[in-house]
């Protein structure tokens, strides 16, 4: 028996278009499962592939405390979905 995953009326979604290669990800995590917390600090080298002046990232139910760019802090917005 073949059948297709989706249902016959489901529209196709498609991921956007990139704006950066990801080249590098760092993460320095600290968890504590007691309180079912986790902490940590994610650095991204990324490369440019078409000419941008903003970056979007997931970040569903993420505390943000700050975004660097080269060590100095910049303006941010997280939606609670999206940094």
């Amino acid at each position: 028996m073949s059948r297709e995953f989706a249902f016959a009326q489901t529209r196709p979604k498609y991921a956007p278009d990139r704006k950066v290669r990801v080249r590098h990800v760092h993460l320095r995590v600290e968890v504590d499962p007691s309180r079912r917390h986790l902490d940590g600090v994610a650095a991204l080298t990324v490369q440019a592939v078409v000419a941008t002046t903003w970056l979007e990232l997931d970040a569903v139910e993420l505390a943000i405390g700050k975004v660097e760019i080269d060590g100095r802090a910049i303006p941010f917005r997280h939606d609670g979905r999206r940094l």
